[in-house]
């Protein structure tokens, strides 16, 4: 095993690999926190627009941007890892310099996140069962069942991709943590750091494939409905000519299925 693509290539893929996994850590917990925020104060859920969630996305990046560029700079470095086949931070320097760089990416980007992660996902839970637990004992609230049935499945998809992130990372956390703080005395077998590094980076493909297929919005409005326009071109190259009434058909049952989304997103606006 070796590396193929000089000091230039190993410095690239660790900056790609480190800002992926930083971001996304992030992200989550932006996520996490807005949907916190829109649970415990739900009269001012308008206050979370799409230009102050972009806003918000585009500072964690940069923030993880940082992050990654550190290394670059001089606190740190990003080296080739214990099987010579990809690139991250040295972990194995004893150095002050390189032991604070690893001491405060492990807290600042790990375990901060986590606690973040764990923490608003759970007052979200709680939250929502205390308002089905209203809605069944008859009180008034100004979130209706529709609302509360979609937080649940948002928050549905949001746990798994969390899970999903968390599975993935934590061993290559814990693998990162023992080489970056261990004893002389203890070591690291270059074998289980190469499959936790590849099960971490292996992320970027199947956690976004994850939340897809959790998503039901994003069901809703791609994969549904393309799948009815995929049937009305091949029904009509057949029927069409034959049966006028079947447009009028085929419209109606568009209409019954979007019937419902209209209606929770203009409940949704109405809040």
């Amino acid at each position: 095993c070796y590396w193929l693509y000089s000091r230039v290539g190993c410095q690239l893929e660790a900056i790609m690999a480190f800002f992926y996994g930083c971001s996304n850590s992030y992200l989550l917990c932006a996520i996490s926190l807005s949907r916190c925020y829109i649970i415990l104060r739900p009269f001012n859920a308008k206050n979370v627009s799409v230009t102050k969630c972009i806003i918000i996305a585009c500072v964690v990046v940069i923030i993880a941007f940082i992050w990654t560029m550190l290394p670059i700079i001089g606190w740190n470095e990003y080296t080739l890892e214990g099987a010579l086949t990809s690139c991250c931070v040295n972990w194995y320097d004893r150095r002050p310099l390189y032991v604070s760089f690893n001491f405060f990416l492990f807290i600042f980007v790990y375990c901060i996140p986590l606690i973040i992660l764990v923490v608003t996902n759970s007052i979200i839970y709680f939250g929502l069962k205390r308002m089905k637990y209203k809605i069944i004992q008859g009180n008034k609230t100004e979130l209706s069942q529709k609302r509360i049935e979609m937080e649940g499945r948002i928050l549905k998809s949001i746990i798994i991709t969390i899970c999903g992130f968390i599975i993935t990372w934590t061993p290559y956390a814990i693998v990162f943590f023992i080489s970056a703080f261990h004893n002389t005395n203890t070591t690291i077998s270059p074998l289980a750091t190469f499959v936790c590094a590849c099960f971490a980076k292996s992320s970027v493909m199947w956690i976004p494939i994850l939340y897809i297929n959790t998503s039901t919005h994003f069901r809703l409005i791609f994969v549904d409905m393309n799948s009815i326009n995929k049937q009305e071109t091949i029904g009509s190259t057949g029927r069409e000519a034959h049966n006028p009434s079947v447009i009028v058909e085929k419209k109606s049952a568009i209409a019954v299925i979007n019937a419902p989304l209209e209606n929770n997103f203009s409940t949704i606006d109405e809040q």
